[in-house]
């Protein structure tokens, strides 16, 4: 029989699968890296992230600064969250060009005014 495989987060149910591997990763290295992933020089690259005032969405917002993007729209419930993620991103990318808008996404009319402020961006 086949021994359980070890992980580093204990205290997770089975049924969360956790042990499907035998090794989980907690951060990103090699070709995951978003510094290994640069965007091309020259060519403009937007990208949109909700729900990036806390944790992943924090973090993707992060990771696309690392990697060059030109213009980044970040959007949140919480202003304050917004503030201190764009501190962060011009600290990582000076040049980046950032769209921060507070946004609620289970009410329609906080999603069409982000859509619409992205087009217009």
């Amino acid at each position: 029989m086949a021994s359980k495989p070890q992980h580093n987060m204990p205290g997770f149910p089975d049924h969360w699968g956790i042990t499907f591997t035998d090794k989980t990763n907690e951060h990103a290295e090699g070709p995951t890296l978003p510094e290994n992933n640069k965007q091309p020089a020259g060519q403009p690259f937007n990208v949109v992230v909700t729900g990036a005032g806390k944790g992943l969405g924090y973090a993707i917002s992060v990771a696309y600064a690392k990697a060059g993007v030109t213009g980044l729209s970040i959007s949140s419930r919480t202003q304050s969250d917004l503030d201190k993620l764009s501190a962060e991103l011009k600290s990582i990318n000076p040049a980046i060009s950032i769209l921060s808008q507070t946004c609620d996404t289970s009410k329609s009319e906080d999603v069409k005014r982000l859509s619409e402020a992205v087009k217009q961006d």
